[in-house]
């Protein structure tokens, strides 16, 4: 697809205001609303990209109890449902991959792996482990969703697996409609089947590239011709790309994490979010992790697995970042006060944020993933 049909294609089926539930018909439509992907053109393009996808191997697509079936809505040619959650599916996977024996030995290579971060992140751990290198496997593209992976994680992925990188954001509700982050500008792109918004947290009108505000989004599935025109709101904000992205022509977006975990600052009416302290946090050693179940094996914790534990909030001279810390600092005040020193120093941003830093558990219940 180049930007120019990408555009068309937006202009073709885009009606109606910014927020709220319309109806959208295009010209001439009557009777029964075609199907997204209904005409032979379309059914003809779609067979010969998943040929072409089965061609490059197998994608693993690892799914969790916790979560439904699958981790990234509904699979194509080539992309195997893998549950992940046992010891013995983790060996399950192993023998896949390194398809030394019967009947693993005969079936397709892998080429692909997907599944949320934490998943990746365990299955990374559990197989270097085992084998000590990953890059043998042959894996092309490892890609990551539902959680912000930090810088440090994305170089570890992609110089133990010698392989691509790429981050998905998507949601349950509207499986079709998962957001992949563009090699070329660096945000995220909905596909076809979908469109994103970002609007200001005050009113309906869209924010200005550079901004943030809510991420509102609208499905174009199963039908492109007659449909309610949902715009749906995730609960999460996100930040408008300051310029068109140079190979689809339209501006990405960049997740910034839940809107009930983020902050207005008081005055300037700014935004500070999970996305802007996470990377400071996220592979400090000495700050606590979250982990929704428990690692399945021993061989990794939820300190090595998990997200940082801390929490934002908004006071009358600015903003405080609070983080559970892996020892209490009553116990270990030196220890804590260099951490706390490390994350102020770490912390990228034009605002003042004052580090306040608690023991093990003391934050009570937080989920900034």
């Amino acid at each position: 697809m180049t930007g120019q049909s990408w555009q068309d294609s937006r202009a073709a089926i885009r009606t109606g205001t910014p927020a709220g539930a319309v109806v959208g018909y295009t010209s001439g439509t009557t009777g029964e609303p075609a199907a997204f992907l209904s005409s032979p053109t379309e059914r003809a393009e779609l067979a010969r990209l998943q040929a072409a996808r089965r061609s490059e191997g197998l994608t693993l697509s690892f799914t969790s109890v916790n979560h439904g079936s699958a981790a990234f809505g509904g699979f194509t040619t080539g992309v195997v449902p893998q549950p992940l959650v046992t010891e013995a599916q983790y060996e399950q996977v192993a023998l896949m991959l390194e398809r030394a024996t019967e009947p693993y030995a005969s079936l397709e290579p892998v080429r692909g792996l997907e599944g949320t971060l934490f998943r990746i992140k365990e299955l990374t751990l559990y197989l270097m482990e085992r084998r000590g290198r990953l890059d043998d496997l042959g894996i092309k593209a490892v890609t990551v969703g539902r959680n912000l992976l930090s810088p440090a994680w994305r170089r570890r992925l992609e110089d133990w697996w010698g392989a691509e990188v790429r981050s998905v954001y998507g949601f349950s509700e509207l499986r079709v409609c998962n957001a992949a982050s563009c090699g070329v500008c660096g945000y995220h792109h909905m596909p076809p089947t979908g469109l994103a918004e970002i609007l200001p947290l005050h009113d309906d009108s869209p924010v200005r590239p550079g901004e943030r505000g809510r991420l509102v989004v609208t499905a174009f599935h199963p039908y492109v011709q007659l449909e309610p025109r949902l715009r749906y709101y995730p609960g999460d904000l996100a930040e408008l790309a300051p310029e068109p992205c140079i190979r689809w022509g339209e501006h990405g977006f960049r997740p910034l994490g839940r809107e009930q975990h983020s902050i207005t600052l008081p005055g300037s009416g700014d935004l500070i979010c999970p996305a802007d302290v996470h990377p400071a946090l996220a592979d400090h050693p000495d700050v606590h992790r979250f982990h929704p179940t428990p690692p399945p094996t021993e061989i990794f914790s939820k300190d090595e697995v998990g997200t940082p534990r801390f929490r934002l909030e908004a006071t009358e001279g600015g903003a405080e970042l609070h983080v559970e810390l892996r020892h209490d600092p009553l116990v270990w005040p030196e220890k804590a006060a260099r951490a706390q020193q490390e994350i102020t120093d770490s912390l990228l941003l034009p605002h003042t944020v004052d580090v306040v830093v608690h023991g093990p558990g003391r934050l009570g219940k937080v989920r900034n993933i």
